[in-house]
């Protein structure tokens, strides 16, 4: 890994793992987003700055590749560098590798600075910026942050789901790691145990709040012989106009 880079080290937890002794998909994200943190508090910008300022950023978009899942006391290096995209928005790439060197996971991502009084998009202060920007290319030049289209005629499950405590974050809304444990949860039990995931990208639209009741809506098409994709639309129990989140994950058959 770069030594421009963000990094820090993470031996995984019995709670990281799964039932094949593998670390969980949505930890990932958790792992990821403390990196984040930890990288904007080391440049100054701390919870206690950002909660003094009603500030906050906000995930607008991942897109994670996995080549695979850490193992069991599986020792890693991750890694995070920055840049700014436009406006109050950013880009911020994540690596996670092993102490050789084998890339795990990756991770490319668009976040917006948000007023977290008004709940709208905060404008960026001139230099604000500054400390965060590592002068690297992203882990993922191309990144578009494209998402698949729904199709009802692939519909595999619907539930619906409250917003509880736990749900939410400082920032007083869901987790985006919340949303993806959400779609994994909605995966049917065939694929998810015979297939290897290796791909999830997932959108965030519109905050959702503690109490609110969603509908997950789960769907599944065919990408070839060995692949299916699995994508869940979140959105208002009342009113499915309302899009809160979508997830899609790419499952492969070894």
């Amino acid at each position: 890994m770069k030594k421009e880079v963000f990094q820090n080290e993470y031996v995984m937890l019995y709670s990281d793992m799964d039932t094949r002794l593998k670390m969980k998909p949505s930890r990932i994200a958790d792992i990821f987003q403390e990196l984040a943190i930890q990288h904007s508090a080391s440049v100054g910008y701390d919870l206690e700055w950002f909660a003094g300022n009603k500030k906050g950023w906000a995930l607008l978009f991942w897109h994670i590749v996995i080549n695979r899942l850490p193992s069991k006391h599986d020792f890693v290096r991750i890694g995070t560098w920055a840049r700014p995209y436009k406006r109050a928005q950013a880009n911020r790439s994540f690596l996670m590798e092993t102490e050789k060197g084998e890339e795990l996971v990756c991770a490319e991502t668009r976040w917006t600075l948000m007023d977290t009084e008004r709940r709208r998009p905060s404008k960026l202060e001139p230099g604000f910026f500054d400390v965060y920007h590592i002068p690297l290319e992203p882990i993922m030049p191309e990144e578009k942050f494209d998402m698949p289209v729904c199709m009802d005629v692939n519909f595999v499950t619907e539930r619906k789901t409250e917003v509880t405590r736990r749900d939410t974050d400082t920032n007083g809304h869901v987790n985006n790691a919340v949303y993806i444990q959400w779609a994994l949860d909605d995966v049917p039990d065939e694929i998810y145990e015979n297939y290897s995931l290796i791909d999830i990208k997932a959108a965030y639209r519109r905050e959702c709040r503690k109490g609110a009741t969603i509908k997950c809506q789960c769907y599944a098409r065919a990408l070839s012989e060995k692949k299916t994709e699995i994508s869940t639309c979140f959105t208002d129990a009342e009113n499915e106009k309302i899009i809160f989140s979508q997830v899609s994950a790419i499952w492969e058959k070894p």
